[in-house]
């Protein structure tokens, strides 16, 4: 397949610009309140979380930006956080950043993130490029017919063995045994060894460590090299905004031209040493005591730790007497033995894969900054069938992970109206060869 460019997406998409400018050329466009002395109209952002598929949030922002809207908050989680950060640290906030986004993405070869074993690597882009029916039933199925292949002929071997003249078929089978007993054995002790290698690797395929570099890539390249780089990036280069003088203010313009970064930016993590929600930067001070040794990339790569496929993302040697204020502030521990030394995360889907809460306010019936949401799929109305007893594990974690964003856009339905939905069915959120 050919891999697109970022003329041949905006070449795609140049129709459907088109049309939008058309359609409201002689009606007012307003989706915002905050405006800036450019005319663009400001929202918060949350974007969803779905693998690869996440190359399709920065398209639909693209088309956002392009309509003259920017982002003025921007939240994410796994894809949504790789999105968030690269719209967070590219330019200034008054600027398009989807198009230098667009340009990274198409030149960037995201099989590369597939840092495993060479073995498993060269089984994955097999797999990717051939689809194949294989399944683990399917495995364990022919190492068993092979095993009763082998007794069958050992059996037919031991009744001719004083035979006079052995039949030739009867030693044929018995070779025949000897070697599928052999190939078992060896693929028995190498799925064994895998699995040794799987366990000391935090139970991930991948390392994740090509993808921790790419992202620290980009930040060092619009210069962000720790969080304190990043906090002077959103605080200190806040271009001028302001409010439609149409209704009574509940806004105040000197809290949007002065952002703080954690009120700005959130990112979700799972930490599963605690077995708690983490929201980056706002809990950065739970692992971390000078925010100048803290590098942004981490907080990206906690998010998109999918389970299995990449190892959990690990934060070690953490300063207990130095961020015990923040761990009673924020999941009320106060003794310092239950403070760990050390964490793992995995994908912050697991607990929140679209987080449109976090700009959420209740005591607002119709906001002047309002929120927006991408996304990449929406299959509540899908009826599952469970064949296997792998898809019905999947479908009892499905149930759980996606219950906690669906409970809230249920009891916030209003959110319905400024929440767009990419149908990514029928690409497989796993391919990085996409």
């Amino acid at each position: 397949m050919k891999k697109l460019t970022l003329n041949d997406y905006e070449s795609a998409v140049a129709p459907i610009l088109t049309d939008l400018k058309a359609h409201f050329e002689n009606k007012e466009f307003v989706v915002s309140d905050v405006i800036d002395d450019e005319s663009h109209q400001y929202v918060n952002l949350v974007q969803e979380g779905g693998g690869v598929l996440g190359v399709a949030l920065v398209g639909y922002t693209y088309v956002l930006e392009k309509m003259g809207i920017r982002f003025l908050k921007l939240a994410g989680t796994s894809a949504g956080a790789i999105n968030t950060m690269l719209l967070a640290s590219i330019g200034y906030r008054n600027e398009e950043k989807s198009t230098e986004a667009l340009k990274i993405l198409s030149s960037t070869n995201l099989f590369d993130f597939v840092d495993a074993f060479w073995v498993v690597k060269r089984l994955i882009a097999w797999a990717m490029k051939y689809k194949p029916k294989l399944t683990i039933k399917a495995l364990f199925s022919a190492i068993g017919l092979s095993l009763i292949l082998a007794v069958v002929c050992s059996i037919f071997y031991w009744i001719y063995r004083d035979a006079p003249s052995t039949p030739a078929l009867v030693s044929i089978l018995y070779a025949i045994s000897g070697v599928l007993l052999i190939c078992s054995a060896v693929v028995v002790s190498y799925v064994y060894y895998l699995y040794y290698r799987f366990k000391r690797s935090r139970f991930g395929i991948s390392k994740g460590n090509a993808f921790l570099k790419w992202m620290q890539g980009i930040l060092e390249n619009n210069g962000i090299s720790s969080l304190k780089d990043f906090r002077e990036k959103i605080e200190k280069t806040a271009t001028h905004i302001q409010l439609r003088p149409t209704r009574e203010d509940h806004l105040k313009v000197t809290d949007l031209n002065q952002p703080k970064l954690e009120d700005s930016i959130t990112i979700i993590a799972c930490d599963i040493t605690k077995q708690v929600k983490v929201e980056f930067p706002k809990m950065w001070r739970l692992y971390w005591d000078d925010e100048a040794r803290v590098q942004p990339s981490a907080f990206v790569r906690s998010s998109m730790s999918v389970p299995i496929f990449f190892e959990a993302f690990q934060i070690n040697n953490i300063p207990k007497n130095s961020v015990k204020e923040a761990w009673k502030e924020f999941f009320l521990v106060e003794n310092l033995s239950d403070i760990p030394s050390g964490v793992q995360f995995v994908d912050g889907g697991i607990v929140s894969n679209f987080p449109i809460n976090v700009f959420f306010n209740p005591n607002l019936k119709t906001p002047r900054l309002p929120t927006f949401g991408i996304k990449l799929d929406d299959d509540a109305t899908t009826i599952h069938e469970y064949e296997t007893f792998g898809s019905f594990i999947m479908g009892m974690f499905n149930t759980v992970r996606f219950n906690y964003d669906r409970e809230f856009l249920l009891k916030n339905r209003d959110f319905e109206k400024t929440i767009g939905r990419i149908d990514v069915r029928g690409f497989n959120w796993l391919n990085f060869n996409i």
